[in-house]
């Protein structure tokens, strides 16, 4: 998201970007962004963006869990996002566990991994979307990556013999 931001309230000027001629190899680009020019964050978090004083919370209720392989499945559920729903797909990975190993580690842990993707104009954010006919302006497209491990309750202690 920061990197939308930067498209949205920098602009780069002809003088700002030096591109060397493309016939002798290696070309490089340099520009700079005044990052001191904007609160990215503030941004981000503002009414045009995603505003959080309206929709403070971003949400997301499994429906249905289908085992797609030995460690795979997908799990579809709403996903509610500037009060707005959509139903969308998690592909999840379980990475492993182990129960846990008295004294050095005596939580038992579990690892997931999940992706998903759906296009932010479906839920209203279209702020920056490219005009028609063009590709300049902020994708559409958005990745969720999860990566979470979960912790279970300590072992029990065993009994001293």
């Amino acid at each position: 998201m920061s990197a939308a931001a930067i498209v949205l309230a920098g602009v780069a000027t002809a003088q700002d970007v030096a591109v060397p001629p493309l016939d002798p190899p290696p070309a490089s680009l340099e520009t700079h962004y005044p990052h001191d020019d904007i609160d990215f964050d503030a941004e981000l978090i503002g009414p045009q963006w995603l505003d959080v004083a309206a929709y403070p919370a971003i949400r997301f209720a499994s429906t249905d869990v289908t085992v797609t392989g030995e460690r795979t499945a997908v799990v579809t559920g709403t996903l509610s996002f500037m009060g707005i729903e959509r139903e969308v797909d998690l592909d999840v990975r379980y990475n492993g566990g182990y129960a846990g190993m008295p004294v050095y580690d005596p939580q038992a842990r579990i690892g997931f991994s999940a992706t998903a993707q759906f296009d932010r104009s479906d839920f209203g954010l279209d702020i920056g979307l490219p005009p028609p006919g063009s590709e300049f302006g902020v994708g559409d497209r958005v990745e969720i990556v999860i990566e979470a491990e979960m912790l279970g309750p300590p072992l029990a202690e065993t009994p001293a013999d």
